[in-house]
């Protein structure tokens, strides 16, 4: 299913033109990002990384920290998508890092799934498992509840994967 993409890469430069008045300003980067997402809904990763890893200086010199961990988890699932299976790995990881202590419950979830992902790409099922657990406990703890099939849905396969009939029955 693919929506209006050219309308959204319209709509994001203008809001990255507007920006781009006030210098170097984080909606600026943001906008950037928004843009690098678009190219990879396009399957155009290679355009997609090339825009958001200088994006993630930018962001570092601002000084958001929620922001930087959300660029590399972005960057590493770019990175994942691309088949960089060992650059997506050590990207989520710093993304975790900084989610963990500056993200808010949805980065957080989305950094320990993205870095579980990193790691199930690479065939390291068991490695993936205890991220996908804490990303399910923060989600349940929460109280928002949104993305819980996913996570469902991850921890069900990683325990297919892992032989682990019963486990993985219960999840999916």
């Amino acid at each position: 299913d693919r929506g209006d993409y050219a309308k959204a890469i319209l709509i994001y430069q203008q809001s990255m033109d507007s920006a781009a008045l006030r210098a170097d300003s984080l909606s600026y980067y943001d906008s950037k990002l928004d843009v690098a997402c678009v190219y990879d809904r396009l399957d155009e990763l290679p355009k997609a990384i090339e825009m958001t890893e200088p994006l993630l200086d930018a962001f570092i010199r601002l000084g958001d920290s929620s922001i930087i961990g959300r660029a590399y988890s972005t960057l590493a699932a770019f990175y994942g998508r691309a088949g960089m299976f060992e650059k997506c790995a050590a990207t989520a990881q710093k993304g975790l890092q900084i989610a963990k202590k500056y993200g808010n419950t949805s980065e957080r979830c989305a950094a320990y799934n993205q870095l579980a992902y990193a790691y199930t790409r690479q065939g390291h099922w068991a490695e993936a498992l205890p991220l996908l657990d804490t990303a399910l406990a923060i989600q349940l703890a929460s109280g928002v509840f949104h993305q819980l099939p996913i996570y469902y849905l991850n921890i069900g396969s990683t325990h297919r994967e892992l032989g682990q009939w019963k486990e993985a029955r219960h999840y999916l």
